[in-house]
């Protein structure tokens, strides 16, 4: 057109530019096939690796070696570290005592709220090594191939391998591991496994569960009490299995499940942040744990001090004080298990928290009344090793000891788990009947332990 300009024509391609283009795409090319080939082969070591973990024989056999090996390291590795724990809260209780000498506030301050702490506190390495160990598994991929393991099993139970992580979380705690059960999208499935959570030997059992196997192994090597220990988390298994069993039967059965699961490549897990998160995790437990210690190492203190706080019997002030009193109304109901009503107030007060039951003993036995090269554990042993009841029978024997550490296995005595079961089950009927179940077959069973082991002549 007129008065347009005309347009400048495209500079011809120089066949040495075309040339270095072509170059560019190869190198990219190859620079992405490269980049690529590394995942082909992470892909290819994880198939091997599966191959023989998730094996339909071996693959159970290293499932179990694994839960063990994590279930007996909490009792052997840790034992140094509790020594230390225990050691240090020993000289701040004689310290007390050595600034403000042998009066009731000294008492209060070393036997009542030193001593409970110490006789918890001390597991606290146990809590550390068990949170290690799940986030060790969780993170290195391998959580994930243990819940297609237990599928196959966990289907004849009424559940999938879905459930396998909220059942796994409840050896830490029930109320996440229960909220942690709105992943399952079946109903029935989910019933079954917030019902049998609670069994799971949760960590507040743990210091339970450590200072009884203490009693029964005393001198011996920890290695004893760490397969014991071992066998109580499979037995809590095992009865959750039985439980599930029986819901699998009562329950009807209207609706079909699958269970899919997107297994993640392996990966090493970074020892400094699982370190952090177990770190975390215990010190989230003693926040929540020591509030509830301290208020009860309190009451309880109070109520076996008092009316008569100048008595220089400590037995005699024992059984003349609040708890005492108490504590023989309702001594024939811990009687069949073996007990006396010392051990009876603190399996009531256990309902508070399930670990205040050491600490309890810790005051009703006065462990801090020590020799200075005794720790807070030796003293707690020895007065449980001589504890005698009215009738001048010894209280802890190997037979009472399995009845209480089977009391401990079943009971419901966590309030916490209680109200979070009502609420994520939107049912309070059900968390009753949970409460009242398992306290109920807890104790049949307990009675049933005892009473057995001493008619074939364990006492």
């Amino acid at each position: 057109l007129p008065g347009t300009a005309t347009p400048k024509a495209l500079p011809p391609w120089d066949q040495n530019k075309i040339i270095g283009v072509m170059k560019d795409v190869e190198f990219i090319s190859k620079e992405a096939f490269v980049k690529t080939k590394p995942k082909l082969h992470i892909n290819e070591v994880t198939n091997k690796i599966d191959s023989v973990l998730l094996h339909p024989f071996f693959g159970y056999v290293i499932f179990v070696s694994i839960m063990a090996l994590i279930f007996s390291s909490i009792f052997w590795i840790a034992a140094p570290f509790m020594d230390y724990v225990d050691t240090a809260f020993s000289f701040l209780g004689e310290a007390v005592v050595e600034t403000f000498g042998n009066n009731l506030f000294s008492d209060l301050i070393s036997n009542g709220i030193i001593a409970s702490f110490a006789a918890v506190f001390v597991f606290v390495p146990q809590i550390f090594i068990l949170f290690f160990g799940v986030g060790f598994l969780e993170d290195s991929g391998y959580l994930a191939r243990a819940s297609t393991l237990v599928d196959k099993p966990f289907s004849k139970m009424g559940m999938n391998g879905r459930s396998f992580v909220p059942i796994l979380s409840g050896f830490a705690c029930a109320v996440p591991a229960m909220m942690a059960s709105r992943t399952l999208g079946s109903k029935r499935e989910r019933y079954i496994t917030m019902f049998i959570i609670p069994l799971m030997t949760c960590s507040a059992r743990l210091p339970v569960f450590a200072l009884l196997l203490t009693f029964l192994f005393w001198g011996e090597s920890a290695f004893k009490a760490g397969l014991a220990l071992t066998g109580l988390y499979f037995g809590a298994l095992i009865v959750g299995a039985i439980a599930a069993s029986i819901l699998n039967k009562i329950l009807s059965k209207n609706e079909k499940s699958i269970f899919m699961m997107e297994l993640p490549i392996y990966r090493a897990p970074h020892l400094r942040v699982l370190a952090k998160n177990a770190f975390d995790r215990t010190a989230a437990y003693v926040k929540r744990a020591g509030p509830i210690i301290f208020v009860l190492a309190l009451i309880i203190w109070t109520l076996s001090t008092f009316p008569k706080y100048d008595l220089e019997d400590a037995h005699a002030k024992l059984e003349q004080s609040y708890a005492g009193r108490f504590g023989q109304m309702i001594e024939p109901i811990f009687e069949p298990m073996g007990v006396d009503w010392r051990a009876g107030v603190g399996l009531l007060s256990a309902f508070a928290a399930r670990e205040v039951f050491v600490s309890s003993l810790a005051v009703m036995f006065n462990v801090a009344e020590t020799e200075d090269e005794d720790t807070m554990q030796t003293s707690l042993m020895d007065q449980m090793k001589t504890a005698t009841n009215s009738k001048g029978e010894l209280i802890f024997t190997p037979a009472t000891v399995l009845g209480l550490i089977v009391f401990f296995m079943i009971a419901l005595q966590c309030i916490s788990t209680v109200g979070i079961a009502a609420r994520e089950m939107n049912s309070y009927g059900f968390a009753f009947m949970q409460l009242v179940v398992f306290n109920v077959v807890a104790y049949a069973l307990a009675v049933g332990v005892v009473q057995g082991l001493r008619a074939i002549g364990i006492n």
